[in-house]
């Protein structure tokens, strides 16, 4: 199977995976909304690949730093999350998703953390698909850098890696994808899981699977609960 033809394939399976009911989330207390894009990409070279962007750094951001999607919270001014999606990915990296990308659907929300701990924070990812290589204009006050990744770095076994974090006085770990110079984890890391999960479950993913050969992990580490 050509690369080529992979990523062409792959592209139809995701669609196909996003078609599936997404899990809200209700919580007792009223929540606050955000929503992020994983716009992914075909590269010249015919790499699978997704738009990542570390944080700015900010002792006040509890994310500081961070391997995130572009997104954010939803404001009054949104008429619902879509619209949150498309703005908040506008205003921190330039990229305008109305225009240039093709919308293929949402993962399951998920709720937000902070050094592990779940926080009053709902987050619907949505997931985009582009053909032509933007240029970014970054808001340097949420944005400190961007950075495409390859998908096939994200599917190895020995991408994958634990990320030591302090918890209620305990050193715990945490399940990671090894990315320089910070490592992916996190929600980050849940949303990507999601998504792997659902084109994996789909009845015809066997020549995607038999094209990545035998070096590959699945399913994902669980993250834990706390």
């Amino acid at each position: 199977m050509s690369t080529t033809k992979l990523q062409v394939g792959f592209k139809s399976l995701l669609k196909k995976a996003l078609q599936s009911p997404i899990k809200k989330i209700s919580l007792n207390t009223e929540p606050d909304y955000a929503a992020v894009s994983i716009v992914f990409q075909q590269a010249a070279n015919q790499n699978l690949r997704f738009l990542m962007i570390r944080r700015a750094i900010n002792d006040s951001d509890p994310w500081s730093g961070q391997m995130a999607f572009p997104g954010g919270k939803k404001e009054s001014s949104d008429i619902n999350l879509d619209a949150t999606v498309v703005r908040e990915t506008r205003e921190e990296v330039g990229l305008d998703l109305l225009k240039t990308a093709d919308c293929f659907g949402r993962l399951d929300e998920i709720q937000g953390r902070t050094s592990g701990a779940k926080i009053p924070l709902i987050i619907a990812p949505y997931v985009y698909w582009i053909d032509e290589t933007p240029e970014f204009i970054l808001d340097p006050e949420e944005v400190h850098s961007t950075t495409w990744v390859n998908f096939s770095h994200c599917l190895k076994t020995e991408s994958h890696r634990n990320h030591k974090i302090r918890f209620q006085d305990n050193d715990i770990d945490l399940p990671c994808i090894e990315h320089s110079p910070v490592p992916i984890w996190g929600i980050s890391y849940l949303m990507l899981k999601n998504l792997t999960d659902l084109v994996f479950a789909l009845t015809d993913v066997g020549e995607f699977v038999k094209s990545l050969g035998g070096d590959y992990l699945q399913p994902w580490r669980p993250y834990p609960v706390h």
